[in-house]
């Protein structure tokens, strides 16, 4: 039996996060391709395996000669390492199917059929969650479980960032779509659609990336992750309280800048005077009241703010994680308690200001 030495691509994910990271056209295409060949393997022998998500891909060294240390620079997959699928609590044997199903799934991920009562399960269920899960890999941003496309139209919930590529998104709203018979019928089709979006990537982009990109995801999930373990729990509803639905009142606290005055040489009676700045602000939105195992995420709408940090206080506690102008959050917590993020804001001058959001796990 294989092991998971090397963690899981939901641990990657926040590692590569928290360096201000986003995988490359090459690397999307290595995930690509495995999550492919794994479910392949599966809808070969009629089997659905209906939660695919990251914390569900398994990274291992196993059969390589070599491997790259895991200090290494940071990529979803180093030399040497490979991913598994794994996680079939909530497979489904095709060849055997009652007719009766139950939803199950992952918001976000699970396709909108596996919420419905007696609807049809198959593999094309798998097809939408690797579409989702390879848009929240290219973007940073978490899936959104109101997400609805419709013949590559997008019609209710958020539609694919902006930072995916126009080919790539096609390719993975096609896998979105709402109805599995517009759907790529088979995961080889699925795949050949993607690779060829992503090869039409690789040449076009630059031998390295931005250290910084614009927008990623800020992993709220490390905190779960480094103090619980693996988190992400099946959930038997589409959304339920996962999505952020609710907006919150959030504490900004500011700090003073005075203005100065400083004498010129011309006449000493004459001051020039520096106009105040304009301070750096955040304001968190997302619930307030969370459900043990649920994945959930948190906006931030600022203002002349170029960079931040933030940290967690409460069960899970996460100190001085670097934030940038288009960061969200996103966490999953196993365990029920009074959490406390904190997220404090920087403009060029160094001035900051910082916001205080406070929700509870139940």
């Amino acid at each position: 039996m294989d092991l998971a030495t090397r963690g899981t691509l939901e641990q990657r994910l926040v590692e590569l996060a928290q360096r201000g990271v986003r995988p490359d056209a090459k690397q999307l295409r290595t995930i690509a391709a495995a999550m492919a060949d794994s479910l392949g393997f599966l809808h070969e022998r009629r089997i659905a395996h209906r939660d695919i998500k990251p914390s569900n891909l398994l990274i291992t060294t196993a059969g390589a000669a070599t491997a790259a240390p895991e200090t290494g620079p940071p990529m979803l997959l180093r030399p040497g390492e490979r991913l598994m699928l794994g996680d079939l609590g909530l497979a489904k044997d095709l060849t055997f199917d009652s007719g009766i199903t139950v939803g199950v799934g992952t918001a976000g991920y699970m396709a909108p059929e596996q919420s419905l009562a007696g609807a049809k399960i198959d593999t094309r269920t798998d097809i939408y969650a690797a579409s989702a899960l390879l848009a929240q890999i290219a973007s940073g941003e978490p899936p959104d479980p109101l997400r609805r496309y419709s013949n590559g139209t997008i019609q209710s919930g958020r539609p694919l960032p902006p930072t995916i590529p126009a080919q790539l998104g096609r390719a993975l709203g096609h896998g979105l779509d709402t109805d599995p018979a517009r759907r790529p019928q088979t995961i080889e089709q699925w795949h050949a659609e993607v690779d060829q979006a992503l090869l039409t990537l690789v040449d076009a982009e630059p031998a390295a990336q931005p250290s910084h990109p614009r927008r990623r995801l800020a992993g709220v999930a490390a905190g779960a992750i480094a103090v619980l373990g693996v988190a992400g729990v099946a959930v038997a509803t589409l959304g339920g309280t996962a999505a952020p639905t609710t907006a919150t009142t959030t504490t900004v606290a500011t700090t003073t800048t005075p203005t100065t005055a400083a004498p010129t040489t011309a006449a000493p009676t004459t001051v020039a005077v520096t106009a105040a700045t304009a301070l750096p602000t955040a304001i968190i939105t997302g619930p307030t009241e969370i459900p043990v195992g649920v994945q959930s995420w948190w906006s931030v709408t600022s203002s002349n703010a170029t960079s931040g940090t933030w940290s967690l206080t409460g069960p899970v506690q996460l100190g001085d994680a670097s934030w940038l102008p288009g960061d969200s959050f996103q966490g999953t917590w196993n365990d029920p308690g009074v959490i406390t993020l904190t997220l404090t804001v920087f403009d060029d001058a160094g001035h900051s200001s910082q916001a205080t959001f406070v929700f509870t796990v139940v």
